[in-house]
């Protein structure tokens, strides 16, 4: 056969393998290799084929020869270098791009892939640069503002990183991955509904892909869809049941609805062949035996992982488990200093936590501050009580007391409805933008304090929690303790439930725990910078106690773990309320609640227990230095030292 019968059926193939046939498309490049064995096109387009079958090595093979016979072709080393970054042989990609660009410096394609090669090495300049240039190239690349924008968003610049998603899609509405990175970056601006919304598109896009379905569970999970995240992390496992990311999240999910069979069913199959030994599901082995008092199994898993194979997300949740299991085996200087080492960790991984810790402190600091100095009980004339129900209750305290408990007890009562942790009051507050020192509070005419608790009203309906029948709404954030002086200036008849803990068993559990950082608690990350910040706020309390007349009872932890209906029944007639038997079985409305949006999710399925009380005292040499912050709190609250 002459060369223009071995250049028509290669025209013929190019053809096929253009319409996606590429079982004929093969055939005819081996009959043209068989006729013409040197056939550098043949051999670099048999191996794109072979590469998009599977047989990645083989592909290698082929497009090296076809390189050897014509060296100075651009698409060679291109395919080349996809083939090899796709077998995670990432520096010879580099190189192979690197080759591509010398020939043909201004194909925006390569541009592009060079910059996820450099992604991938986390060379994030250079990436960034190589997306740059593809753009500059061809301004309406639409993968190269996807993966610009991805870039961005992994490194927090997630508003010029929606800009590039936003593109992307403008450019190609059909584009699956831009929609699905797009998705990341609402959910972590917290606009879930939207992100809820690019995700579904996603989904019709590409109704197959196991990386779509298992960002659908994220973004449900988040919403508090704890069913259809299960789900979503389902179908995706079913798609490609390697896909250890669908797993891992699966078994996060489970772990935080208090689904324990579940999660114990899903490490079966997950820690299977190659999954077996994944930091990630061995992370939740680990805690499934953490749950299940199996402390010494959990103690024996923890200390084999090597954190820094696991996600950063993931680093210091291990870290304090492990850190936590400890305690549970009577290691408690070892444990002490786990956490210790874990915290510091946070703290570096975070620069600006010292500031943050600062900001919240100097804030307390000035309230305390304005407060104490008040020499006779205020008094705002002008307040108008609300005239209509329900009643308003402020669950206060400072972090780690127990109000996540006495929140699950009180929700079983069926009058009640208890709003946790939304930051209603913080909103309103912001927007105020003044300190609530006597000053501008008594400044506040009436219509503007009307105004500003219709505000928060209008948040407090617009919660999913809400319950318009209610007669006693709960609104359980434990640092409003804090803006207390503003409550009382817009809600006058508004009561507080005081949750009060041992001083030294409330600084300790918060020095223990891994929380989402915020500016009150960045302050946790050391011994004396949680008892500074307890001291300050006891201070700003017993300020606002004596400046104003606000209607509180107190109740401590010690009290209900102890006797729970002894403690609640006053709580119920402080709230005008009686005693209802449901409370009793508050286990069972913990187990029924979708999620549990706090550190103690994982305690409050539990029957009342009091392993927790005098814990500081296995670690009372280690706690010396905040002596001088607790210690007359110990006294003023009547903890004796028996006691705790």
């Amino acid at each position: 056969m002459n060369d223009s019968h071995v250049d028509a059926l290669l025209r013929q193939g190019v053809g096929l393998l253009q319409q996606g046939n590429l079982a004929r498309a093969e055939a005819l490049f081996v009959e043209v290799l068989r006729r013409s064995p040197r056939q550098a096109d043949a051999l670099n387009l048999l191996g794109v084929i072979k590469h998009q079958g599977g047989f990645s090595t083989e592909a290698l093979k082929l497009v090296r020869q076809a390189l050897t016979l014509q060296p100075r072709t651009a698409p060679y080393h291109r395919n080349l270098g996809l083939i090899q970054l796709a077998m995670g042989q990432v520096s010879s990609a580099v190189t192979s791009f690197r080759n591509t660009l010398q020939l043909a410096p201004h194909d925006a394609a390569t541009h592009n892939d060079l910059g996820v090669a450099y992604g991938r090495l986390g060379r994030f300049a250079e990436e960034l640069r190589e997306y740059d240039l593809a753009i500059a190239e061809a301004g309406d690349f639409a993968d190269a503002y996807s993966n610009r924008g991805r870039a961005l968003a992994g490194k927090g610049d997630l508003e010029r990183a929606l800009d590039d998603l936003d593109t992307a899609i403008r450019l190609r509405p059909n584009h699956g991955d831009a929609l699905v990175n797009q998705t990341m970056v609402l959910l972590e601006l917290g606009r879930l509904e939207e992100a809820l919304r690019a995700i579904s598109r996603a989904i019709e896009v590409m109704p197959t892909a196991p990386t779509v379905h298992n960002t659908h569970g994220v973004v449900l999970q988040a919403l508090g869809d704890l069913d259809g995240a299960i789900a979503s992390y389902r179908r995706a496992i079913e798609l490609d049941p390697g896909f250890v990311d669908a797993h891992a999240n699966l078994c996060e999910c489970l772990e935080r609805g208090n689904r324990m069979d579940d999660l114990r069913a899903a490490l079966a199959t997950a820690m299977q062949g190659a999954l077996r030994s994944d930091p990630r599901l061995r992370f939740y082995q680990a805690k499934l035996a953490n749950r299940e008092a199996r402390y010494k199994d959990a103690c024996g898993i923890l200390e084999k992982i090597n954190l820094k194979s696991l996600p950063p997300k993931l680093q210091a949740p291990c870290s304090t488990l492990l850190a936590k299991v400890y305690d549970r085996v009577g290691q408690y200087p070892k444990a002490f200093k786990q956490f210790q080492h874990t915290n510091r960790q946070i703290e570096l991984g975070a620069p600006a936590v010292t500031g943050m810790a600062q900001g919240y402190y100097d804030r307390v600091a000035l309230l305390d501050r304005a407060w104490s100095a008040v020499a006779a009980p205020l008094s705002w004339p002008d307040a108008k009580p609300r005239s209509r129900t329900p009643q308003l209750v402020f669950l206060v305290g400072f972090p780690r007391s127990g109000t996540t408990l006495l929140d699950t007890i009180l929700r079983s009562h069926p009058a009640i409805c208890v709003i946790e942790e939304k930051p209603l009051l913080d909103t309103i507050r912001v927007a105020w933008n003044k300190a609530g020192t006597p000053e501008n509070l008594s400044a506040l005419s009436a219509d503007a304090c009307a105004a500003m608790a219709q505000g928060y009203m209008n948040q407090l309906a617009a919660s999913d929690e809400f319950d318009a029948n209610a007669a006693v709404v709960v609104d359980k954030y434990p640092l409003n303790l804090v803006d207390a002086g503003l409550i009382h200036r817009l809600f006058p008849d508004a009561r507080f439930l005081f949750a009060l803990r041992h001083p030294y068993d409330v600084t300790l559990s918060c020095f223990m725990q891994n929380f989402a950082l915020n500016g009150a608690m960045a302050n946790f990350l050391s011994m004396s910078g949680t008892a500074r910040l307890y001291d300050r706020v006891m201070h700003l309390w017993s300020a606002y106690r004596a400046a104003l007349p606000l209607s509180v009872h107190t109740l401590k932890y010690e009290d209900l773990i102890q006797d729970l209906r002894a403690t609640c029944e006053p709580v119920l007639d402080f709230v005008g309320l009686q005693w209802d038997e449901r409370l009793h079985d508050y286990q069972r409305t913990a187990f029924d609640r979708t999620i549990i949006n706090t550190p103690s999710y994982n305690q409050v399925t539990q029957p009342l227990y009091t392993s927790a009380r005098g814990r500081w005292r296995n670690y009372r040499r280690m706690m010396s230095e905040a002596d001088p912050y607790l210690a007359p709190w110990v006294e003023r609250f009547a903890y004796p030292d028996s006691e705790g």
